[in-house]
Protein backbone atom coordinates (compact mmCIF):
# COMPACT_ATOMS: atom_id res chain seq x y z
CA UNK A 1 0.00 0.00 0.00
CA UNK A 2 2.93 2.31 0.64
CA UNK A 3 4.04 1.83 -2.97
CA UNK A 4 0.50 2.66 -4.12
CA UNK A 5 0.38 5.79 -1.97
CA UNK A 6 3.79 6.92 -3.26
CA UNK A 7 2.68 6.57 -6.87
CA UNK A 8 -0.65 8.31 -6.36
CA UNK A 9 0.98 11.23 -4.53
CA UNK A 10 2.73 12.30 -7.75
CA UNK A 11 -0.50 13.44 -9.42
CA UNK A 12 -2.38 12.60 -12.61
CA UNK A 13 -0.51 9.94 -14.63
CA UNK A 14 -1.78 10.25 -18.18
CA UNK A 15 0.75 9.31 -20.87
CA UNK A 16 3.32 12.07 -21.14
CA UNK A 17 2.33 13.77 -17.87
CA UNK A 18 5.06 14.57 -15.35
CA UNK A 19 3.71 12.06 -12.81
CA UNK A 20 3.80 9.27 -15.38
CA UNK A 21 7.38 10.10 -16.36
CA UNK A 22 8.26 10.06 -12.65
CA UNK A 23 6.64 6.64 -12.29
CA UNK A 24 8.77 5.21 -15.09
CA UNK A 25 11.99 6.38 -13.47
CA UNK A 26 10.86 5.23 -10.02
CA UNK A 27 9.88 1.78 -11.28
CA UNK A 28 13.23 1.32 -12.98
CA UNK A 29 15.00 2.27 -9.74
CA UNK A 30 12.86 -0.21 -7.78
CA UNK A 31 13.66 -3.00 -10.26
CA UNK A 32 17.36 -2.20 -10.04
CA UNK A 33 17.28 -2.11 -6.22
CA UNK A 34 15.78 -5.63 -6.22
CA UNK A 35 18.70 -6.86 -8.30
CA UNK A 36 16.76 -7.52 -11.50
CA UNK A 37 18.90 -7.96 -14.59
CA UNK A 38 18.78 -5.95 -17.79
CA UNK A 39 16.64 -3.19 -16.28
CA UNK A 40 15.76 -0.75 -19.02
CA UNK A 41 13.21 1.74 -20.26
CA UNK A 42 12.14 1.03 -23.82
CA UNK A 43 10.78 4.17 -25.54
CA UNK A 44 7.29 4.15 -27.07
CA UNK A 45 5.32 6.82 -28.89
CA UNK A 46 2.13 7.94 -27.16
CA UNK A 47 -0.55 10.60 -27.48
CA UNK A 48 -0.56 13.13 -24.65
CA UNK A 49 -4.02 14.67 -24.14
CA UNK A 50 -4.97 17.34 -21.61
CA UNK A 51 -8.25 19.25 -21.31
CA UNK A 52 -8.12 23.02 -20.97
CA UNK A 53 -11.48 24.81 -21.26
CA UNK A 54 -15.04 23.58 -21.80
CA UNK A 55 -18.22 25.65 -22.05
CA UNK A 56 -21.77 24.71 -22.95
CA UNK A 57 -24.25 27.56 -23.50
CA UNK A 58 -27.89 26.47 -23.81
CA UNK A 59 -30.75 28.44 -25.37
CA UNK A 60 -34.34 27.22 -25.09
CA UNK A 61 -37.81 28.73 -24.90
CA UNK A 62 -37.43 28.99 -21.11
CA UNK A 63 -34.24 31.06 -21.36
CA UNK A 64 -30.47 30.72 -21.58
CA UNK A 65 -27.92 29.24 -19.23
CA UNK A 66 -24.30 28.08 -19.15
CA UNK A 67 -23.60 24.51 -18.03
CA UNK A 68 -20.49 22.64 -16.96
CA UNK A 69 -18.91 20.07 -19.28
CA UNK A 70 -15.77 18.01 -19.88
CA UNK A 71 -14.24 17.39 -23.33
CA UNK A 72 -14.55 13.88 -24.72
CA UNK A 73 -10.91 12.68 -24.75
CA UNK A 74 -9.28 12.70 -28.19
CA UNK A 75 -12.29 14.40 -29.79
CA UNK A 76 -11.84 17.46 -32.01
CA UNK A 77 -11.62 20.78 -30.09
CA UNK A 78 -13.87 23.56 -31.32
CA UNK A 79 -13.69 27.30 -30.81
CA UNK A 80 -17.43 27.78 -31.24
CA UNK A 81 -19.97 25.27 -32.48
CA UNK A 82 -23.65 26.22 -32.52
CA UNK A 83 -26.51 23.96 -33.42
CA UNK A 84 -29.78 22.36 -32.44
CA UNK A 85 -29.85 19.32 -30.17
CA UNK A 86 -31.22 15.99 -31.40
CA UNK A 87 -31.49 12.73 -29.52
CA UNK A 88 -29.04 9.95 -30.42
CA UNK A 89 -31.35 7.00 -29.84
CA UNK A 90 -29.67 4.49 -32.16
CA UNK A 91 -29.35 1.91 -29.38
CA UNK A 92 -33.14 1.89 -28.91
CA UNK A 93 -34.54 2.60 -32.40
CA UNK A 94 -31.75 1.95 -34.89
CA UNK A 95 -32.77 5.21 -36.57
CA UNK A 96 -30.48 8.26 -36.74
CA UNK A 97 -32.13 10.13 -39.60
CA UNK A 98 -32.72 13.01 -37.18
CA UNK A 99 -29.00 13.69 -36.62
CA UNK A 100 -27.47 15.18 -39.83
CA UNK A 101 -26.36 18.72 -39.09
CA UNK A 102 -27.43 18.46 -35.44
CA UNK A 103 -25.60 18.09 -32.14
CA UNK A 104 -26.31 14.57 -30.87
CA UNK A 105 -27.32 13.97 -27.24
CA UNK A 106 -26.58 10.47 -25.99
CA UNK A 107 -27.25 8.85 -22.60
CA UNK A 108 -24.27 6.66 -21.79
CA UNK A 109 -25.90 4.23 -19.36
CA UNK A 110 -23.31 2.00 -17.73
CA UNK A 111 -23.80 -1.72 -18.19
CA UNK A 112 -25.21 -3.64 -15.22
CA UNK A 113 -23.98 -7.25 -15.21
CA UNK A 114 -26.04 -9.84 -13.32
CA UNK A 115 -23.40 -11.93 -11.56
CA UNK A 116 -25.50 -15.10 -11.39
CA UNK A 117 -25.55 -15.09 -15.21
CA UNK A 118 -21.76 -14.77 -15.33
CA UNK A 119 -21.46 -17.62 -12.84
CA UNK A 120 -23.98 -19.95 -14.48
CA UNK A 121 -23.39 -19.25 -18.16
CA UNK A 122 -19.98 -17.68 -18.74
CA UNK A 123 -17.40 -18.68 -16.12
CA UNK A 124 -15.40 -21.91 -16.19
CA UNK A 125 -14.77 -21.69 -12.43
CA UNK A 126 -16.21 -19.53 -9.63
CA UNK A 127 -15.18 -18.91 -6.04
CA UNK A 128 -17.96 -17.22 -4.07
CA UNK A 129 -18.31 -18.84 -0.63
CA UNK A 130 -20.59 -16.02 0.60
CA UNK A 131 -22.99 -16.61 -2.33
CA UNK A 132 -22.85 -12.92 -3.21
CA UNK A 133 -23.31 -13.75 -6.88
CA UNK A 134 -26.87 -14.96 -6.20
CA UNK A 135 -28.04 -11.36 -5.89
CA UNK A 136 -25.14 -9.10 -6.93
CA UNK A 137 -25.47 -6.82 -9.95
CA UNK A 138 -22.13 -5.34 -10.95
CA UNK A 139 -22.11 -2.01 -12.81
CA UNK A 140 -19.05 -1.70 -15.05
CA UNK A 141 -17.39 1.57 -16.18
CA UNK A 142 -18.61 1.36 -19.79
CA UNK A 143 -21.84 1.86 -21.66
CA UNK A 144 -22.91 -0.48 -24.44
CA UNK A 145 -20.76 1.37 -26.98
CA UNK A 146 -17.62 1.00 -24.88
CA UNK A 147 -15.02 3.35 -26.42
CA UNK A 148 -16.98 4.01 -29.62
CA UNK A 149 -19.44 6.31 -27.90
CA UNK A 150 -19.48 8.91 -30.69
CA UNK A 151 -19.30 6.56 -33.66
CA UNK A 152 -23.03 6.34 -34.54
CA UNK A 153 -23.42 10.12 -34.32
CA UNK A 154 -20.32 10.67 -36.44
CA UNK A 155 -21.47 8.17 -39.07
CA UNK A 156 -24.93 9.74 -39.17
CA UNK A 157 -23.63 13.21 -40.00
CA UNK A 158 -23.97 14.93 -36.62
CA UNK A 159 -21.79 18.02 -36.23
CA UNK A 160 -21.23 17.55 -32.49
CA UNK A 161 -21.83 15.21 -29.56
CA UNK A 162 -22.99 15.65 -25.98
CA UNK A 163 -22.71 12.53 -23.83
CA UNK A 164 -24.55 12.18 -20.54
CA UNK A 165 -22.46 10.22 -18.04
CA UNK A 166 -25.06 7.96 -16.42
CA UNK A 167 -22.94 6.33 -13.71
CA UNK A 168 -25.07 7.42 -10.77
CA UNK A 169 -23.11 10.19 -9.08
CA UNK A 170 -22.59 13.78 -10.09
CA UNK A 171 -19.51 13.88 -12.32
CA UNK A 172 -18.75 14.66 -15.95
CA UNK A 173 -15.06 13.78 -15.91
CA UNK A 174 -15.34 10.49 -17.74
CA UNK A 175 -12.08 9.57 -19.45
CA UNK A 176 -13.52 7.58 -22.36
CA UNK A 177 -12.43 6.92 -25.04
CA UNK A 178 -8.76 6.38 -24.26
CA UNK A 179 -7.81 4.79 -27.57
CA UNK A 180 -5.53 7.63 -28.68
CA UNK A 181 -7.39 7.90 -31.98
CA UNK A 182 -8.36 11.14 -33.66
CA UNK A 183 -12.14 11.43 -33.35
CA UNK A 184 -13.22 13.86 -36.07
CA UNK A 185 -16.17 15.20 -34.08
CA UNK A 186 -16.38 17.75 -31.28
CA UNK A 187 -17.72 16.12 -28.14
CA UNK A 188 -18.31 16.87 -24.46
CA UNK A 189 -19.47 14.92 -21.43
CA UNK A 190 -22.04 16.31 -18.99
CA UNK A 191 -23.10 15.06 -15.56
CA UNK A 192 -26.36 13.19 -14.87
CA UNK A 193 -28.15 16.29 -13.56
CA UNK A 194 -27.07 18.46 -16.48
CA UNK A 195 -28.06 15.70 -18.87
CA UNK A 196 -31.49 15.39 -17.28
CA UNK A 197 -31.98 19.13 -17.66
CA UNK A 198 -31.06 18.96 -21.37
CA UNK A 199 -33.49 16.09 -21.95
CA UNK A 200 -36.31 17.95 -20.18
CA UNK A 201 -35.67 21.08 -22.26
CA UNK A 202 -35.67 18.99 -25.44
CA UNK A 203 -39.02 17.49 -24.47
CA UNK A 204 -40.45 21.01 -24.19
CA UNK A 205 -39.25 22.22 -27.59
CA UNK A 206 -36.21 23.00 -29.76
CA UNK A 207 -32.96 23.54 -27.87
CA UNK A 208 -29.93 25.27 -29.35
CA UNK A 209 -26.47 25.19 -27.81
CA UNK A 210 -23.06 26.65 -28.36
CA UNK A 211 -20.16 24.38 -27.48
CA UNK A 212 -16.59 25.58 -27.12
CA UNK A 213 -13.64 23.75 -25.70
CA UNK A 214 -9.92 23.46 -26.01
CA UNK A 215 -7.50 20.64 -25.29
CA UNK A 216 -3.79 20.11 -25.81
CA UNK A 217 -2.80 17.04 -27.79
CA UNK A 218 0.80 16.18 -28.66
CA UNK A 219 2.75 13.10 -29.65
CA UNK A 220 5.43 12.35 -27.10
CA UNK A 221 7.56 9.54 -25.70
CA UNK A 222 6.70 7.23 -22.83
CA UNK A 223 8.49 4.03 -21.79
CA UNK A 224 8.00 0.36 -21.01
CA UNK A 225 9.93 -0.53 -17.86
CA UNK A 226 11.45 -4.01 -18.02
CA UNK A 227 13.65 -6.23 -15.87
CA UNK A 228 14.34 -9.95 -15.66
CA UNK A 229 15.57 -12.79 -13.48
CA UNK A 230 17.06 -16.12 -14.59
CA UNK A 231 15.48 -19.41 -13.51
CA UNK A 232 16.17 -23.10 -13.89
CA UNK A 233 14.09 -23.56 -17.05
CA UNK A 234 14.57 -22.13 -20.53
CA UNK A 235 10.86 -21.19 -20.48
CA UNK A 236 9.76 -17.74 -19.38
CA UNK A 237 7.01 -16.30 -17.22
CA UNK A 238 5.95 -12.72 -18.03
CA UNK A 239 4.41 -10.69 -15.18
CA UNK A 240 3.07 -7.29 -16.17
CA UNK A 241 0.74 -4.34 -15.80
CA UNK A 242 0.73 -0.69 -16.96
CA UNK A 243 1.83 2.52 -15.26
CA UNK A 244 -0.36 5.27 -16.73
CA UNK A 245 -3.86 6.30 -15.64
CA UNK A 246 -6.62 8.76 -16.58
CA UNK A 247 -6.51 10.51 -13.19
CA UNK A 248 -4.66 9.77 -9.92
CA UNK A 249 -5.36 6.10 -10.63
CA UNK A 250 -5.05 4.43 -7.25
CA UNK A 251 -6.83 1.33 -8.53
CA UNK A 252 -6.09 2.06 -12.22
CA UNK A 253 -3.27 1.12 -12.02
CA UNK A 254 -1.06 2.04 -9.08
CA UNK A 255 -2.43 -1.08 -7.40
CA UNK A 256 -1.33 -3.18 -10.38
CA UNK A 257 2.16 -1.70 -10.21
CA UNK A 258 2.33 -2.63 -6.53
CA UNK A 259 1.40 -6.23 -7.41
CA UNK A 260 4.14 -6.47 -10.04
CA UNK A 261 6.69 -4.91 -7.70
CA UNK A 262 5.76 -7.45 -5.02
CA UNK A 263 6.39 -10.30 -7.47
CA UNK A 264 9.70 -8.82 -8.57
CA UNK A 265 10.91 -8.33 -5.00
CA UNK A 266 9.80 -11.80 -3.87
CA UNK A 267 11.42 -13.73 -6.72
CA UNK A 268 14.59 -11.61 -6.59
CA UNK A 269 15.15 -12.72 -2.98
CA UNK A 270 15.21 -16.41 -3.92
CA UNK A 271 18.25 -18.24 -5.28
CA UNK A 272 18.04 -19.08 -8.96
CA UNK A 273 17.38 -22.79 -8.33
CA UNK A 274 14.10 -21.88 -6.58
CA UNK A 275 12.85 -19.91 -9.56
CA UNK A 276 11.20 -22.52 -11.81
CA UNK A 277 11.28 -20.28 -14.92
CA UNK A 278 13.09 -17.31 -16.34
CA UNK A 279 11.05 -14.27 -15.33
CA UNK A 280 10.39 -11.02 -17.15
CA UNK A 281 8.71 -8.14 -15.32
CA UNK A 282 6.97 -5.54 -17.46
CA UNK A 283 5.25 -2.28 -16.55
CA UNK A 284 4.21 -0.81 -19.87
CA UNK A 285 3.19 2.71 -20.77
CA UNK A 286 0.54 4.00 -23.12
CA UNK A 287 -2.43 2.02 -21.84
CA UNK A 288 -4.47 5.23 -22.04
CA UNK A 289 -3.11 5.80 -25.53
CA UNK A 290 -4.52 2.81 -27.34
CA UNK A 291 -2.30 0.25 -25.61
CA UNK A 292 0.81 1.68 -27.25
CA UNK A 293 3.24 0.11 -24.78
CA UNK A 294 2.00 -3.47 -24.93
CA UNK A 295 1.69 -3.28 -28.73
CA UNK A 296 5.36 -2.29 -28.89
CA UNK A 297 6.32 -5.04 -26.44
CA UNK A 298 4.60 -7.72 -28.53
CA UNK A 299 6.68 -6.69 -31.55
CA UNK A 300 10.03 -6.11 -29.84
CA UNK A 301 9.96 -9.10 -27.45
CA UNK A 302 8.34 -11.75 -29.61
CA UNK A 303 11.18 -14.22 -29.01
CA UNK A 304 10.62 -14.10 -25.23
CA UNK A 305 6.85 -14.35 -25.69
CA UNK A 306 7.24 -17.40 -27.91
CA UNK A 307 9.35 -19.06 -25.19
CA UNK A 308 6.90 -18.23 -22.36
CA UNK A 309 4.78 -20.77 -20.53
CA UNK A 310 2.37 -18.06 -19.32
CA UNK A 311 1.87 -14.30 -19.33
CA UNK A 312 0.32 -13.01 -16.10
CA UNK A 313 -1.17 -9.52 -16.19
CA UNK A 314 -2.27 -7.94 -12.89
CA UNK A 315 -4.63 -4.96 -12.77
CA UNK A 316 -6.96 -3.31 -10.26
CA UNK A 317 -7.08 -4.20 -6.57
CA UNK A 318 -10.51 -2.63 -6.33
CA UNK A 319 -12.93 -1.97 -3.50
CA UNK A 320 -16.59 -2.16 -4.41
CA UNK A 321 -18.71 0.94 -3.98
CA UNK A 322 -22.37 1.82 -3.77
CA UNK A 323 -24.19 4.85 -5.12
CA UNK A 324 -26.91 6.20 -2.87
CA UNK A 325 -28.57 9.60 -3.33
CA UNK A 326 -25.93 10.55 -5.86
CA UNK A 327 -22.99 9.76 -3.55
CA UNK A 328 -20.35 7.14 -4.32
CA UNK A 329 -19.30 5.29 -1.16
CA UNK A 330 -16.69 2.50 -0.85
CA UNK A 331 -17.69 -0.71 0.91
CA UNK A 332 -15.73 -3.48 2.64
CA UNK A 333 -16.28 -5.83 -0.33
CA UNK A 334 -14.12 -6.35 -3.40
CA UNK A 335 -15.24 -5.67 -6.94
CA UNK A 336 -15.78 -9.04 -8.67
CA UNK A 337 -12.43 -10.34 -9.90
CA UNK A 338 -12.21 -11.47 -13.50
CA UNK A 339 -9.39 -13.93 -14.13
CA UNK A 340 -9.28 -14.17 -17.93
CA UNK A 341 -7.46 -17.47 -18.44
CA UNK A 342 -6.51 -19.44 -21.54
CA UNK A 343 -8.72 -22.49 -21.94
CA UNK A 344 -6.16 -25.04 -20.80
CA UNK A 345 -7.50 -27.33 -18.11
CA UNK A 346 -4.33 -27.71 -16.00
CA UNK A 347 -3.89 -23.93 -16.03
CA UNK A 348 -7.51 -23.37 -14.97
CA UNK A 349 -7.22 -26.07 -12.31
CA UNK A 350 -4.04 -24.58 -10.87
CA UNK A 351 -5.52 -21.08 -10.78
CA UNK A 352 -8.74 -22.35 -9.21
CA UNK A 353 -6.69 -24.11 -6.53
CA UNK A 354 -4.68 -21.03 -5.54
CA UNK A 355 -7.73 -18.74 -5.61
CA UNK A 356 -9.44 -21.01 -3.08
CA UNK A 357 -6.28 -21.49 -1.02
CA UNK A 358 -5.90 -17.72 -0.65
CA UNK A 359 -9.63 -17.14 -0.15
CA UNK A 360 -9.91 -14.70 -3.06
CA UNK A 361 -13.66 -14.29 -2.91
CA UNK A 362 -15.84 -12.98 -5.70
CA UNK A 363 -13.57 -14.56 -8.30
CA UNK A 364 -14.52 -15.75 -11.77
CA UNK A 365 -12.20 -17.70 -14.06
CA UNK A 366 -13.35 -16.68 -17.53
CA UNK A 367 -12.44 -17.65 -21.09
CA UNK A 368 -10.40 -14.77 -22.55
CA UNK A 369 -12.84 -14.27 -25.41
CA UNK A 370 -16.07 -14.40 -23.42
CA UNK A 371 -16.90 -10.66 -23.60
CA UNK A 372 -14.94 -9.68 -26.71
CA UNK A 373 -12.60 -11.36 -29.14
CA UNK A 374 -9.89 -10.48 -26.60
CA UNK A 375 -10.10 -9.63 -22.87
CA UNK A 376 -10.40 -5.90 -22.00
CA UNK A 377 -6.85 -5.66 -20.64
CA UNK A 378 -3.40 -4.96 -22.04
CA UNK A 379 -2.91 -8.70 -21.88
CA UNK A 380 -5.33 -9.00 -24.80
CA UNK A 381 -2.53 -8.15 -27.16
CA UNK A 382 -0.48 -11.05 -25.80
CA UNK A 383 -3.30 -13.52 -26.39
CA UNK A 384 -2.92 -13.21 -30.14
CA UNK A 385 0.69 -14.35 -29.95
CA UNK A 386 -0.28 -17.81 -28.72
CA UNK A 387 1.13 -17.51 -25.22
CA UNK A 388 -1.23 -18.80 -22.47
CA UNK A 389 -2.50 -15.96 -20.33
CA UNK A 390 -3.83 -15.32 -16.85
CA UNK A 391 -5.18 -11.79 -16.67
CA UNK A 392 -6.53 -10.41 -13.39
CA UNK A 393 -8.88 -7.49 -13.92
CA UNK A 394 -11.55 -5.79 -11.85
CA UNK A 395 -13.89 -3.27 -13.48
CA UNK A 396 -15.24 -0.88 -10.82
CA UNK A 397 -17.75 1.67 -12.02
CA UNK A 398 -15.44 4.53 -10.94
CA UNK A 399 -12.42 3.35 -12.96
CA UNK A 400 -12.29 6.30 -15.40
CA UNK A 401 -13.43 8.97 -12.94
CA UNK A 402 -11.40 11.11 -10.49
CA UNK A 403 -13.12 9.13 -7.72
CA UNK A 404 -10.44 6.44 -8.20
CA UNK A 405 -8.54 7.48 -5.08
CA UNK A 406 -6.68 5.61 -2.34
CA UNK A 407 -9.85 4.79 -0.39
CA UNK A 408 -10.97 2.67 -3.36
CA UNK A 409 -8.02 0.28 -3.09
CA UNK A 410 -8.89 -2.98 -1.33
CA UNK A 411 -5.66 -3.13 0.64
CA UNK A 412 -6.52 -6.47 2.25
CA UNK A 413 -6.31 -8.16 -1.16
CA UNK A 414 -2.69 -7.28 -1.91
CA UNK A 415 -1.08 -10.10 0.06
CA UNK A 416 -3.40 -12.99 -0.91
CA UNK A 417 -3.24 -12.04 -4.61
CA UNK A 418 0.54 -11.92 -4.39
CA UNK A 419 0.70 -15.32 -2.69
CA UNK A 420 -1.74 -16.78 -5.21
CA UNK A 421 0.42 -15.72 -8.16
CA UNK A 422 3.54 -17.13 -6.50
CA UNK A 423 1.76 -20.42 -5.84
CA UNK A 424 0.43 -20.54 -9.41
CA UNK A 425 3.92 -20.18 -10.87
CA UNK A 426 5.21 -22.92 -8.59
CA UNK A 427 2.31 -25.22 -9.54
CA UNK A 428 3.15 -24.73 -13.22
CA UNK A 429 6.73 -25.89 -12.62
CA UNK A 430 5.73 -29.47 -13.52
CA UNK A 431 4.93 -28.29 -17.06
CA UNK A 432 6.87 -26.89 -19.98
CA UNK A 433 5.50 -24.41 -22.49
CA UNK A 434 5.00 -26.89 -25.32
CA UNK A 435 3.18 -29.48 -23.22
CA UNK A 436 0.88 -26.86 -21.71
CA UNK A 437 0.06 -25.22 -25.02
CA UNK A 438 -0.76 -28.58 -26.59
CA UNK A 439 -3.69 -28.92 -24.15
CA UNK A 440 -5.42 -25.74 -25.29
CA UNK A 441 -9.13 -26.14 -26.06
CA UNK A 442 -10.99 -24.40 -28.88
CA UNK A 443 -11.72 -20.82 -27.75
CA UNK A 444 -15.17 -20.00 -26.48
CA UNK A 445 -16.86 -17.41 -28.73
CA UNK A 446 -17.92 -14.08 -27.23
CA UNK A 447 -21.43 -13.83 -25.83
CA UNK A 448 -23.88 -12.00 -28.11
Amino acid sequence: MEWTETIVSQGIRRPGFAADRWSEQWLAKQFASFGLEGVRMDPIEVERWEEQTCNLEVRAASGSLVLDCFPVPFSTPVQELSGELALDSFDQTGDLTNLPGKIAVYSNVHIAVVQSVVRDELATRTYDPDNDFDTLVHTVPFGSRFQSVMLPALAAGAVGFIGIVQQGWESNKYFVPYDGEHWALPGVWVSPSVGQLLLELMDAGPVHVTVSYSADRTTTVSHNVIGSLPGVSSDWVIIGTHHDAPWLGAVEDASGMALVLAQARYWSRLPRFLRPFNMLFLVNGGHMSGGAGILDFVVTHRDTIDESIVAIHLEHVARDATVENGVLTPTDKVVPRWWFTSEIEPLEDALDSVIQAEDLRRSFILPPSIFFENPPTDGAFLLGTGVPIVQLLAAPVYLFDPSDTLEMVHEESFLPITRAVIELINELSVWDKDSLRDLRREPTPPVP
